[in-house]
């Protein structure tokens, strides 16, 4: 376990109103979204992952975050992972011959998207698919 990182992001969570009672379980239903962060990292355990953090802009959930985690353990991880990537609507191609070049195509996305587009997403907890994105609006 990665306990340094996960103290980083207990604390994101707490800089974001986690840790002042603000912070309330999201419920299902479409959200404008931006991508806060996006990283291949490791699982609880120890698997690579695609992690996407998204941040609701308004509304009653305002900055609270929407995660996407995808295990990249087997061909359909890499697939649903694939397509999530795909929806994002970046100028990038979602193709990548290793593990350390589809960790520079998530870097290159991170660095283009949040300037480019937000998102609607649709987030349905304890679905198959959690998180799809419904639409992309340019910004």
């Amino acid at each position: 376990m990665d306990f340094e990182a996960l103290m980083q992001e207990a604390q994101e969570i707490a800089e974001n109103g986690g840790g002042t009672g603000e912070f309330r379980e999201v419920p299902a239903g479409e959200y404008e979204a931006a991508i806060e962060k996006m990283e291949i990292k490791k699982s609880k355990k120890g698997s690579d992952m695609l992690s996407i953090w998204f941040t609701i802009l308004d509304g009653d959930y305002a900055n609270n975050k929407l995660f996407f985690n995808q295990v990249l353990t087997n061909a359909f991880g890499l697939h649903k992972a694939n397509e999530m990537l795909r929806s994002l609507k970046s100028d990038q191609p979602v193709t990548a011959k290793s593990l350390d070049a589809y960790t520079q195509l998530v870097n290159a996305m991170f660095e283009e998207l949040p300037y480019k587009h937000e998102y609607l997403v649709k987030y349905t907890p304890n679905a198959k698919d959690t998180i799809v994105i419904a639409d992309v609006f340019n910004i």
